[in-house]
């Protein structure tokens, strides 16, 4: 059955509000006037019973108000009547009764529900909390012992998980402590700080069950500046699949990391005054050890050979140098061999320690734009490259843009600074001949560019069109889709993504409705460019493609409700990316088109940068 037809109109979930104008006099009267009784704000916090942990998207009814949390458990109401008001949370088995003292209008009551653990607490304290997971079994830890101990081994506090693998301690005094977590075949010491005012979050649960083929790569560093362990280091890596896994050094330097895929990886290590990269080889079912270094010196001779450091930031090139690139890979080669590698952060910037006095070429890659640079470094020397200087140099890429009838990445590629010369556009009807027929053609460009609204018929109708699709991507090369052009990527790589509707039946998945969507960035490095985890997505026109589910080896980069012309959809993808041999393709539902807000346009800026 054709799916509906795009049209415009008001958005769904839309509300018109009504000022009211109040008038005020003077008088005695005044006094016994009831405007006196309005409301006021109430902002809270809800957590499980059985955890003590924030519970997202949760409904709840307030003074005659309906609302939900927000994926934090937080809960705002404006208006609410004065005096002790119930709170009513909706449960999976029953619903909680609350009572809440609201104060009068212009007025704000605080409400944190009693069930919370892991909270700040009083002045000079904080909270911990976090899950565990033996990642070799992929099952979460129940009835694992959990300790604080401070300097001097003083136990601080003590609990143990809970059936999900969840604890969480409440006021623990501002300090720097060892968290110890112990169970049969399991045991791990890492080292925390207790910020005050603020909760510390321990995430141990990547519980995934492995595969056959899937191994874990495991290592022990020590410190190079200080001596001893290496502890607290970040360590990631990134399996031939594309998919990552992290974890932190403990105390005796020791980190494990997987599930992988088989193959060769790629391993990152960062910490203070350290920056490491190491390539190894996965194999199913086995531990493979990446590093390993036992006896750490507690006072080492010669620590480091290089004392200088050097520091920047990444930005695309646009007039307005206002999109910071976050995972942009930078390198450095050291004359023996070595190389330093690190990632920029979510405002762009990076920090390269222990380089030797002398000239280096620093080397910038940000998915298929590189640049170089080169520093001169005194010893001793920190130097710090001028935030002027943050543009990445993006000649060098040759990019196809299909044109399509609704969307308009080229303005995108305008605005991060695309030169026109790498563009070359094919028209909506003539690019599966011209350019995909032709697999040498095809594989002259980096990018391809697919915009919603081409017309896709000759190209679903021709096997050969579709296999050199997916070489192109196996050897290297990067699409970008996005909304009606899901079809292309259904027909070529069709164990990725689950698309709403019948995969046989081309724009069945177009049933999306428009309206402003509720969502989360789920992508850690989307997470740091934005500073926000929640974010609007605006659906200015219906019939959008919706996806439904996608394979676990898939990047999701933000998640969120929707609507379908028949369902409601609490959380789907909308933002996805998957590699595919040494390649990459990344699709979203929404894209440029009038009507989309800020945040939506800063997300495809930066997705031209994970191409």
């Amino acid at each position: 059955m054709p799916s509906p037809h795009r049209h415009r109109g008001p958005r769904a979930g839309s509300s018109t509000f009504i000022g009211l104008a109040l008038t005020l006099v003077a008088s005695g009267a005044c006094l016994d006037d009831p405007l006196a009784a309005l409301g006021g704000r109430v902002d809270g916090l809800l957590c499980a019973e059985d955890t003590g942990f924030p519970l997202p998207s949760t409904g709840l009814t307030l003074g005659g108000q309906q609302g939900k949390t927000d994926r934090d458990g937080e809960f705002s109401f404006e208006n609410v009547p004065p005096g002790s008001t119930e709170l009513v949370v909706n449960g999976a088995r029953r619903d909680r009764t609350l009572n809440v003292e609201v104060l009068a209008y212009g007025k704000t009551t605080v409400f944190v529900d009693d069930a919370c653990r892991g909270m700040p607490g009083g002045p000079g304290t904080g909270g911990i909390r976090g899950q565990v997971c033996n990642r070799h079994i992929g099952q979460v830890l129940r009835d694992a012992n959990v300790q604080v101990i401070a300097a001097g081994e003083e136990i601080l506090a003590s609990t143990t998980t809970d059936d999900n693998g969840l604890f969480a301690f409440d006021a623990l005094a501002a300090q720097d402590v060892l968290l110890k977590i112990s169970a049969p075949g399991f045991s791990r010491v890492l080292a925390l700080t207790i910020e005050e005012g603020e909760v510390t979050e321990v995430d141990l649960g990547q519980c995934l069950l492995p595969e056959l083929s899937q191994g874990f790569l495991v290592g022990s560093l020590c410190d190079p500046v200080a001596g001893g362990p290496l502890v607290g280091a970040y360590v990631s890596a990134v399996d031939a699949d594309g998919a990552e896994a992290t974890d932190l050094t403990d105390t005796d330097g020791s980190f494990l990391v997987g599930p992988l895929a088989g193959g060769d990886a790629i391993v990152s290590i960062a910490g203070p005054g350290v920056s490491l990269s190491y390539q190894a080889r996965v194999i199913g079912g086995q531990d493979v050890v990446v590093v390993e270094e036992l006896e750490c010196p507690s006072d080492p001779e010669d620590p480091i050979d290089g004392t200088a450091t050097v520091r920047g930031r990444v930005c695309a090139p646009g007039a307005d140098h206002d999109t910071w690139l976050t995972g942009a890979v930078v390198t450095v080669d050291l004359p023996n061999g070595d190389t330093l590698t690190t990632t920029t952060d979510g405002q762009g910037r990076w920090t390269l320690t222990g380089l030797p006095p002398g000239e280096h070429v620093v080397h910038i890659q940000a998915g298929s734009f590189s640049d170089t640079l080169t520093v001169t470094l005194e010893d001793g020397e920190t130097l710090l490259i001028p935030d002027g200087e943050c543009a990445i140099d993006l000649l060098g890429a040759r990019i196809a843009v299909i044109d399509g009838d609704w969307d308009d990445v080229g303005s995108v590629l305008t605005h991060v600074g695309v030169d026109p010369t790498m563009v070359t556009e094919f028209g909506r009807y003539e690019w599966p001949e011209s350019l995909f027929a032709d697999y040498e053609t095809l594989a002259s460009y980096d990018i391809v560019f697919i915009n919603c609204g081409t017309d896709e018929s000759d190209y679903l109708a021709t096997p050969a069109m579709q296999e050199n699709l997916r070489q192109y991507v196996q050897n290297g090369g990067s699409v970008y889709a996005s909304d009606w052009a899901y079809d292309i990527i259904e027909a070529s790589f069709p164990d990725y993504i689950d698309f709403v509707g019948e995969d046989l039946y081309p724009q069945s998945a177009e049933t999306g409705s428009e309206g402003v969507y509720a969502a989360t960035v789920e992508d850690p490095e989307l997470l740091g460019a934005l500073s926000t985890s929640a974010i609007s997505l605006n659906y200015p026109l219906g019939s959008w493609a919706m996806i439904e589910a996608v394979s676990p080896s898939v990047r999701v980069f933000i998640r969120g409700e929707a609507n379908s012309y028949e369902t409601y959809y609490p959380s789907i993808p909308h933002t996805v990316s998957f590699a595919v041999g040494e390649g990459k393709v990344v699709y979203s539902s929404f894209h440029q088109e009038p009507g989309v807000n800020l945040q939506q346009e800063q997300v495809l800026r930066l997705l031209m940068f994970q191409l």
